[in-house]
């Protein structure tokens, strides 16, 4: 849908004073992420943080139903975290630790691969012995799909990774494809939605990953300390995240614990009450979105700000999806 470019400076207080272009690091939030978190802390201030936190509950709730819609999931496959780098190291490691890859196999990437998910890769190859190969590229800079298939038909390949936007060029990978080729395989494929999700439009079904990471800071306009992680039903009991807490497991008895056996399994541990219940506040969030439902949640903008009120007709404005 068109964005009211006007409307979003008006919402967005930082157009006051900055014409700001750096979405893709973190972009400016709006009124009602910014007040939604002073408010939190506020009832945490009268409350404390964990009454305030059952407090917010419900409307958490919302948020993962609204978040698997964006994403086009069942709510179950979808975990709230802190941050994309948090999601791939609950669900990398996860697989890791299930068993997931045996040292005589290879995990396979891309050459836009960020950072942090490489850095996980290479710490577990030290740790387990399984071997890491880069696909090639095409000329443009995006993933060759006959390098991956040749890769594929190699064997031995535990995992596939791919990144569908990429951070430091913004390349956008076939990844459709590149989940179609990883499925002919019988090979999990993990994908790196961390600039995608809330820019461009993302289905985990159309595109066939098994895991999906994204952070809230960026597109979604959430503040930084949220991000989302996405987990299908059929490759969850493979998962054996580290740093299991209350709300993802349970203590059977003293030599005993049972995972959930939903993507909470994958949950972080306890973080700011009031940076989840602010993201509840995100314009992707306000509209609830059934997860069986093609419908997207669309922005919830003013149609017009007041005639008077509008901070800048010249910064920046926020750039979300069409």
């Amino acid at each position: 849908m068109p964005i009211d470019v006007v409307a979003e400076r008006w919402r967005t207080p930082g157009c006051a004073t900055t014409a700001y272009l750096n979405h893709a690091g973190a972009s400016l939030p709006t009124e009602e992420v910014l007040g939604a978190v002073i408010a939190h802390l506020e009832v945490e201030g009268r409350i404390g943080g964990y009454a305030a936190a059952a407090a917010a509950e419900p409307r958490l709730e919302v948020l993962r139903h609204a978040a698997a819609g964006l994403l086009g999931a069942a709510r179950e496959e979808v975990a709230v975290t802190g941050s994309d780098t948090q999601s791939w190291a609950k669900a990398f490691w996860g697989f890791v630790l299930g068993g997931g890859i045996a040292p005589s196999q290879r995990v396979l990437v891309d050459r836009i691969v960020y950072v942090s998910h490489y850095m996980a890769i290479l710490q577990a190859s030290r740790h387990v012995g399984f071997g890491i190969d880069v696909v090639e590229s095409e000329a443009d800079g995006t993933l060759s799909l006959d390098a991956l298939v040749a890769e594929l038909a190699r064997g031995d390949v535990a995992l596939v990774t791919a990144t569908h936007v990429g951070t430091h060029r913004g390349s956008v990978n076939p990844v459709a494809a590149v989940g179609a080729a990883a499925r002919d395989a019988g090979v999990p494929f993990f994908l790196d939605a961390c600039q995608s999700v809330g820019q461009r439009r993302v289905d985990v079904e159309e595109i066939g990953c098994d895991v999906l990471t994204a952070t809230g800071r960026k597109w979604l306009r959430a503040p930084r300390g949220t991000g989302l992680l996405y987990v299908r039903s059929s490759l969850v009991e493979r998962l054996q995240p580290v740093g299991v807490d209350s709300r993802s497991a349970v203590w059977v008895d003293a030599d005993r614990l049972e995972l959930s056996p939903t993507s909470a399994r994958s949950r972080t541990p306890r973080s700011s009450g009031a940076l989840r219940r602010s993201t509840t506040c995100t314009p992707w969030a306000s509209t609830r979105s059934s997860a069986t439902s093609s419908r997207r949640p669309r922005v919830c903008a003013p149609t017009s700000p007041p005639s008077t009120g509008c901070r800048s007709s010249t910064a920046a404005a926020s750039v979300r999806p069409s």
